[in-house]
């Protein structure tokens, strides 16, 4: 072999090697992708009914699990009916018209965990949902938690890193305004995450400089002015229009000297979370465990309780568990009864298309609301 055949292969064979590296890159992100989405086992039961048992099980134990749901535009049909008034008017409080005089810390709010991070907004890599929280919100979800970033000086909604995806707050922040005018009797709750680790510090002040960019979303802010006071009903902040409360943690804590923005509430003063640290289903049903609260409880009576029922990192196979009727239903009945009874007001949960959240939301309150009626009636007897 000549030199320059030597050096003609020794600078194919250097070119080859970067283009085969880039190319398993690529095989090895397409296998994550299919293997967090696509629905192999389903597939594989369709061919093997008989030979395929994956040993996957719903909540009691003993019934399979259901399969992947379809997407939003082709099962509208299917999903659970969260506006259950007979009309929308002032009667009409969060889909419920025997819900509009109980407190906003009195019902349920089904919670979309990081719902910035949907695969199909861009997060490829280990996303928290398929579907964005503009459906979500739309399919009857009332919480939105969501990771704020100041990623290179760009204020931005990530998660972990500003690299692995994110979404522009202007944008997210509008979408939920247009919802808000577009639903005059729903009520949402927004929990601001403060992570300052992704890149450069996050600013409260700067942040609150982007909900008052988008022109009546900061008014419909409430503003909570004294930490022992009981909460408005839901009738009270409806017929105000200050349907949003809004709350912030991970981050600057609120004093005397340096208060909160108007209507953005430190959580940790007003709320309290079970851990979130859970890997399994297993950890979850652990309820001795998955159910304790993290931090001390506010004002006795006038604090929010937040369930973590997701598993971490985030599995569309588990979330199909967790957000079933019967597990989440089971799970918020314990996790109360081991808190002296503290109602549950959030069930924060990932790939919320998943599951029968919605549903157990409206029943939850519903039975709230009978409960309360019941209570009045008893007092009205004793006089």
């Amino acid at each position: 072999m000549t030199s320059n055949e030597s050096d003609k292969n020794e600078e194919k064979s250097c070119c080859t090697w970067p283009k085969v590296l880039v190319i398993a890159v690529v095989l090895v992100v397409v296998g994550i992708l299919v293997w967090q989405f696509a629905p192999i086992d389903d597939a594989i039961d369709a061919v093997l009914p008989t030979f395929n048992n994956t040993g996957n099980e719903g909540p009691s134990g003993s019934t399979p699990m259901a399969s992947p749901t379809p997407a939003p535009s082709t099962a509208e049909s299917e999903r659970f009916e969260f506006m259950l008034c007979s009309s929308q008017d002032q009667d009409c409080c969060n889909g419920l018209d025997s819900i509009c005089d109980l407190g906003v810390d009195d019902i349920l709010y089904a919670s979309v965990h990081n719902a910035m991070a949907s695969f199909e907004d861009g997060f490829l890599f280990g996303p928290n949902h398929r579907y964005n929280l503009e459906s979500a919100l739309e399919a009857g979800y009332r919480g939105i938690n969501l990771d704020v970033c100041n990623c290179g000086g760009v204020y931005q909604f990530c998660h972990g890193l500003c690299s692995l995806g994110s979404r522009d707050i202007n944008e997210v922040f509008t979408n939920i305004n247009t919802f808000m005018n577009d639903n005059p009797t729903e009520v949402v709750v927004i929990t601001l995450q403060m992570n300052s680790n992704a890149d450069q510090a996050v600013n409260l002040e700067e942040l609150y400089t982007f909900a008052t960019a988008v022109p009546g979303f900061s008014e419909k802010f409430y503003q909570h002015t004294n930490v022992t006071d009981d909460w408005p009903t839901l009738r009270e902040v409806i017929g105000s229009n200050k349907r949003i409360l809004a709350f912030h943690f991970a981050g600057q804590t609120c004093t005397d000297a340096t208060p909160c923005p108007p209507g953005l509430h430190y959580y940790l003063d007003y709320a309290t979370n079970n851990p979130w640290q859970a890997s399994t289903l297993a950890d979850l049903r652990e309820t001795s465990v998955s159910c304790p609260l993290s931090s001390t409880p506010g004002v006795a009576g006038k604090t929010f309780f937040g369930m973590n029922n997701f598993v971490t990192p985030p599995s569309q196979t588990a979330a199909r568990s967790a957000n079933s009727l019967e597990f989440a239903r089971n799970r918020l009945a314990t996790c109360s009864s081991l808190n002296e009874g503290l109602d549950v007001n959030f069930v924060y949960v990932d790939f919320w298309y998943e599951g029968d959240l919605p549903q157990l939301t409206q029943e939850h309150n519903m039975a709230l609301a009978n409960r309360r009626q019941r209570q009045i009636r008893k007092r009205r007897l004793a006089h």
